[in-house]
Formats: C-alpha cells, sequence, structure tokens
C-alpha cells in the first residue's frame, strides 16, 4: 500500500512527464510513424504500444513507476520475513538522494533502471527458499526477458547485464550458466538488428557520436585535427582549439558551435564508414595516455558534477503535440518535488561519486567479513557489481557527462549496500550458505581495486588561467553577455565562465555585465584548459566601443 501511495504522489506531481530532446524526438517518431536508429527502436515501439492506450508520455511514466515501486514492494516483503518491519525501509530507497530525480521523467535511461531493477527482483525471487520448480522457471524467463529488454533499451547496458545474468542463473550451474549466458548475448544484437528493419529505420549511425567525441578530444590534447578527410586551415584550427570540452560531444553535432565537423563528415560520407572507425582505433592506440585524459576528465565531471541531474524542462512549442508540466503555477506534489530534487541535500548526496564509495564499501563489508554468503548477501554482490561495472563503463563509452547514464548504477548500490549493512550487523558467519570462494573473492576484490584506481585517477584538465579585460573606450554602454571558451555548450548559460575580479559594472536580472568608461575596466579570471576564449557583447548603434586584452 505504501508503494502504491508513493507511486500515486510521483505520477501526481509528475503528470503528464517530463519531455526532453531525446524523448520528443521519440514522440515525433511515434506520432509520423518515421523511426530511426539515434533512440532506441525497443523503446520507441513500447511507447507506442503505451501510447495506444494511454496517449502521450504519461503511459511512458506509469510504467516506469510501475517497475520501480512494484519491484521494491516485492523486495520489502521477502524481507520482511528475514528482518520484519525493518524491511519497510526498502520503501524509502526510491527517494533516497539522486534516485528520485527522474522518476517522473520521459528517457530510456529511467525505464533501463524499471527493467534492471526488476530483472533482479524475479532473479532474487527465483533463489528462494520453498519456491516450486516451475516457478523458479517461470521467474527465470521473467528475469532474462527483462535483462533482453534492457539491452535492447540502450545497447551499452551490456556491462550492467552481465553480473545480473550470471546471478539469475547460477541455480543451473556454472557450465550451463555461461553456455546460456553467451546464447542470450548473442541473441540480443540480433533481435536489436530485428527491429531496426521491423521499423524501417533511418540509419543515423548514432555510434559515431562517440568515435567523434574521442577524436576530438585527442585533436586537443596532441594540438593538430586528427579526423579523416580534407578540412581547411580554418576548420583545423578551430577543431584544435575551439571545439573540444569534457562536458560532451553536443559541440561537434550538426546543432552545436562546431557542427561544421558533423556535416563534413556527412558529406564526405566519411560518417557511418570505416574509415572513420579505423582512424578512430589507430589514434587511441597510438596516444593511449592521451586519450585516457580527456576521458578521465569527462568521467571526473561525470562523478563529482553531472549535467542534467534534474531535468525539469519545458519541451517548448511543437505542432505535433502539446504535453507538459503544469508549473504556472505548479500544483502542490509538483512544487514538493521539484524543491527536494533541486534541494542541497539531495543534490550533493546524490552524485556518481557516493554511488561509486557506497559500492566499494559494500563489496568490501562482504568480501572481507563473509566466507559464506547466503542468497540475500549473493543478491547484494550481484545487484552492486552490475551498478558499479555500469558506472565504470562510463569512463570510456560515453559521448558526455550525462547523470541519467549513473542512474541505475543508484538505485542498484543503494539496494546492494543496504542489504550488506543487514548483513554484517544481523548476522554471523556460521550458517548455511554459497562458500564465498577464492575465484568469486578475486573477482570482486579486483573490481573494488579497479574502480579505487580510475576514480581516484579521474582529474579535471588543467586549468590553464587566462585573465581577460573588458576596457570601455567611449561614453555609450557596453553589456557583456559572455565570457569563456570558446567551446562551453550555450545551454550551461554561463554569463562570465570563470571568476569576475572587484568591478562598478551593473548587473541586470539576464546575468549580463553593463558599464560605460566611468565603471573602469571588467576583469575575469578564466580556466581556458589551452582553448580559446570567446566574447560576446550586445550590438546596436547605441551600444559603445570596447578594448578586449
Amino acid at each position: 500500500m505504501i508503494a502504491v501511495i508513493a507511486a500515486l504522489f510521483v505520477l501526481n506531481a509528475s503528470y503528464p512527464g517530463y519531455l526532453n530532446p531525446d524523448s520528443v524526438n521519440q514522440l515525433t517518431q511515434i506520432i509520423t510513424g518515421k523511426f530511426n536508429d539515434w533512440q532506441s527502436p525497443f523503446s520507441t515501439l513500447a511507447w507506442a504500444a503505451l501510447d495506444t492506450i494511454i496517449p502521450g508520455p504519461f503511459g511512458f511514466v506509469i510504467l516506469v513507476n510501475m517497475l520501480v515501486w512494484g519491484s521494491i514492494a516485492i523486495l520489502t516483503y521477502l524481507f520482511s520475513r528475514r528482518i520484519g518491519a525493518w524491511s519497510l525501509l526498502f520503501l524509502a530507497i526510491p527517494f533516497l538522494p539522486g534516485a528520485f530525480n527522474l522518476l517522473g521523467n520521459v528517457h530510456k535511461d529511467v525505464l533501463l533502471a524499471g527493467w534492471l531493477l526488476s530483472a533482479s527482483v524475479f532473479g532474487y525471487m527465483a533463489h528462494q527458499d520453498g519456491v516450486s520448480k516451475r516457478k523458479i522457471i517461470v521467474y527465470q524467463v521473467i528475469s532474462n526477458l527483462l535483462l533482453t529488454a534492457a539491452f535492447l533499451t540502450r545497447l551499452n547496458a551490456v556491462f550492467a547485464i552481465l553480473p545480473l545474468m550470471l546471478y539469475v542463473n547460477h541455480g543451473l550451474g556454472w557450465r550451463r550458466n555461461i553456455l546460456l549466458g553467451l546464447l542470450l548475448l548473442l541473441m540480443m544484437p540480433v533481435l536489436h538488428g530485428a527491429l531496426l528493419k521491423l521499423t524501417q529505420a533511418e540509419t543515423l549511425q548514432p555510434g559515431d557520436s562517440i568515435k567523434t567525441f574521442h577524436l576530438l578530444g585527442l585533436s586537443y590534447v596532441e594540438g593538430n585535427n586528427l579526423f579523416p578527410g580534407k578540412w581547411s586551415d580554418e576548420q583545423s584550427l578551430k577543431i584544435v582549439e575551439a571545439c573540444y570540452t569534457p562536458v560532451q560531444w553536443d559541440t561537434a553535432a550538426f546543432w552545436g558551435k562546431c557542427g561544421f565537423i558533423h556535416e563534413e563528415l556527412r558529406r564526405q560520407k566519411i560518417w557511418g564508414s570505416d574509415r572513420l572507425t579505423h582512424k578512430w582505433i589507430k589514434e587511441i592506440l597510438r596516444n593511449p595516455a592521451g586519450f585516457f585524459t580527456v576521458m578521465s576528465a569527462t568521467f571526473h565531471k561525470s562523478l563529482y558534477d553531472p549535467n542534467s541531474r534534474s531535468m525539469f524542462y519545458k519541451p517548448g512549442k511543437n505542432k505535433l503535440f502539446d504535453w507538459e508540466v503544469k508549473t504556472d503555477p505548479p500544483g502542490i506534489t509538483t512544487k514538493l518535488v521539484q524543491y527536494y530534487v533541486t534541494s542541497s541535500l539531495n543534490d550533493r548526496l546524490g552524485r556518481p561519486i557516493v554511488f561509486a564509495i557506497a559500492a566499494i564499501i559494500g563489496l568490501g563489508l562482504l568480501t572481507c567479513f563473509r566466507g559464506v554468503i547466503d542468497e540475500h548477501e549473493l543478491f547484494a554482490i550481484a545487484v552492486m557489481c552490475s551498478g558499479l561495472i555500469n558506472l565504470l563503463s562510463y569512463l570510456f563509452v560515453t559521448v558526455s557527462a550525462e547523470y541519467r547514464y549513473f542512474y541505475w548504477s543508484g538505485f542498484s548500490i543503494y539496494i546492494g549496500f543496504a542489504i550488506a549493512v543487514i548483513s554484517i550487523v544481523s548476522k554471523k558467519d556460521d550458517r548455511q550458505g554459497y562458500l564465498f570462494s577464492y575465484g568469486m573473492k578475486l573477482s570482486v576484490f579486483a573490481l573494488i581495486g579497479i574502480a579505487v584506481g580510475l576514480v581516484a585517477a579521474a582529474e579535471r584538465l588543467p586549468a590553464i588561467k587566462r585573465q581577460v579585460s573588458v576596457t570601455p573606450i567611449d561614453t555609450k554602454p557596453v553589456t557583456v553577455k559572455n565570457i569563456g571558451r570558446a567551446s562551453t555548450p550555450n545551454w550551461m548559460g554561463h554569463r562570465i565562465d570563470g571568476v569576475v575580479s572587484n568591478h562598478n559594472w551593473n548587473i541586470d536580472r539576464d546575468g549580463f555585465y553593463n558599464g560605460t568608461i566611468s565603471n573602469g575596466v571588467l576583469r575575469a579570471t578564466v580556466p581556458t584548459h589551452g582553448l580559446a576564449i570567446e566574447t560576446e557583447f550586445r550590438t546596436g548603434r547605441e551600444m559603445g566601443r570596447v578594448l578586449v586584452e
């Protein structure tokens, strides 16, 4: 009942669901019937099926909350037989920092968390004492189907799927377990390809965004344009000095500041070709240290300051549909949700670095203090390994420092950590269970070691600070709209991308700096990372002239 009330609260607060550019694109595909492979065809088809019952995004949000709250309710019930009323604390997990952020959002990464959470819980049900063989088979089949749905929703979720697959099917014996796992892993991409053909999806080659992001970063590191093809000197200089940012690849996309990169790769028929792939592999192998430098910078931002931790976006006007959460004025539940998600407590603690630390501690507790593990602890190890592996995979397989990539990691690690603490506090290591073999311990210790090493090695790019001075040179007013790195995405909304020294300029409600010759010099210290600096001013006959140094 508590889970039902919590789900209804979320649904009421987020009706009809928060859309974003990706989900707007998917909904457009559903309405027009014209699909492409930039978004998951499986999640688009699943949403299309829901759309026939509940038009718009609300059906998607209902599905996600059914998966999440239903799984949490089952987990709470199963643990009530072990720890009694204390199991109700599991119902608080979706409200923990970071976990609550996206429950009202329409996005494949939120659906992915729902599939994986449900798959984990059905696998857990299959291994409970007293379950009949028929039910075990049913639960395992459902769990494997949900894992397949997760892969089809996001292909690179395969890293998170592996430990869950091994856990779900471990009752088959290790040989059959591995054989079934290999069979499923071979089948999943075949199903994805079949869905692309079924939907006649336009081929946009989204995987090439990863190659583009990597080559752009390496071009920055080496000070040389590494993209294949023919480029003018001006384009090459811009690629090296004004296009790379560890924030995301979007700067190089056709909608970004350096959209010419995407356009030229397409025009020269390099996008989607083996030529781009071979160049990408060649440059990474030639300079692995440089590759690690740029990806480590994105990973650092992902861990400590990821993009879009809350996604209360307004989709904007659209000729095909008009679905938007009412925020003018917002309802009471909407206001409460937005207040909590954007609060300092939730924002500071709900970050991937916290998930990583919790996983390392939780796995360490079970590995160090258990020689024999029961089914609950094996489940905890599986979900924490899944969340941690998912988190670490985004060191290399990523195009952006987006929070949503780590949404499953938050849920899985919170659940596993809670079970680990319950186990250590409530039980002695003198019961029947599974022998915590040296091989398993070694594998978990290796994952912990890799996690500690990669998290510790993640660091920002060198700041390379430069001072920019803006001096009005006549009596007309001057408005400074932006001073910062040329590659900083427009959506970040920075006015001054750095620190402004003491000044006498006025700041208007848009965050712009306004002054005249009487206000003196405006100075800003900008961490450029060695990239070009961009200044932007309001223009017009009534505006004054400035000296920029």
